[in-house]
């Protein structure tokens, strides 16, 4: 049986580099993101996860060994990173227009 705070850490290693998988994705292709307020949302709902991871490290941080504790912060660490990427995407990135072909 895999322990908790391994699959935390797997979890957000893997919820991260499919963000920047899709990040990279959209850059590369010149597509933008319509509607801010979905992406928004994810970098929320990944804050509260690592609110979430934090708040454990909290409460087990006496019963807990160093290894466990080191997992779960890399989780929240991960956690972060992901949800400042979207955040930056969100509001630092220019809504690009549809290209216009020039006249000859």
């Amino acid at each position: 049986m895999i322990p908790q705070p391994m699959i935390d850490l797997l979890f957000s290693a893997i919820s991260l580099a499919s963000l920047l998988f899709i990040l990279v994705e959209a850059e590369e292709s010149q597509m933008s993101l319509r509607r801010r307020w979905p992406v928004v949302v994810w970098a929320v709902c990944l804050l509260s996860l690592a609110l979430l991871a934090t708040a454990k490290v909290l409460r087990y941080v006496h019963v807990w060994g160093d290894g466990r504790l080191l997992m779960v912060l890399l989780a929240a660490a991960n956690f972060l990173a992901a949800a400042s990427l979207l955040l930056g995407w969100a509001f630092f990135t220019r809504a690009r227009s549809a290209p216009t072909s020039a006249p000859p």
